[in-house]
C-alpha cells in the first residue's frame, strides 16, 4: 500500500531531516491538496511525491500534481518517487523516463525521476 511506502519514507528522512537541520512536514498543504512531503530549510524547499507504478494515475501524479504542489509550495526542487510493485515491462514507466528527459532537454525547470525497485525477490540462500 502507498501508505506503508509513505510511512517508512518519513522514517527514514525524519532521522536525517533532524541530524542535518531540515525540517520536513508530511502531508503539507499550500492550498491545492497535500503534497506527501515537504522539505525545508528556511526559504529553500523541496516536495516529495510518492507513487506505487500500480497508480491508475501515474502519469498525472507526473505531468500535473507534482508541478501544482511545487508552484504552490513555492519549491525550489521536486522529486516524483515511484515505487515499482509490478512485474515485468511498464509503459508508465517508460513514459515516465521519457517525459523527464523530454523536460531536461527542453532547459525547462523539471523535477526529478526516481524509480525504486519495491519487487519481492527469493532469497539468495533459498535459490
Amino acid at each position: 500500500r502507498e501508505a506503508y511506502a509513505q510511512l517508512l519514507f518519513f522514517a527514514s528522512a525524519d532521522a536525517y531531516c533532524r541530524a542535518n537541520g531540515l525540517d520536513i512536514s508530511p502531508e503539507s498543504n499550500a492550498g491545492r491538496g497535500p503534497v506527501d512531503f515537504k522539505i525545508s530549510r528556511g526559504n529553500i524547499k523541496v516536495v516529495v511525491e510518492l507513487k506505487l507504478s500500480k497508480h491508475s494515475r501515474l502519469l498525472h501524479g507526473w505531468t500535473e500534481q507534482l508541478k501544482t504542489y511545487r508552484k504552490s509550495e513555492g519549491a525550489q526542487r521536486a522529486f516524483y518517487v515511484v515505487i515499482k510493485v509490478t512485474d515485468g515491462k511498464s509503459e508508465a514507466l517508460d513514459r515516465l523516463r521519457e517525459l523527464e528527459s523530454k523536460d531536461k532537454k527542453a532547459g525547462k525547470p523539471t523535477s526529478s525521476l526516481v524509480i525504486i525497485d519495491g519487487l519481492r525477490y527469493p532469497s539468495a540462500s533459498k535459490t
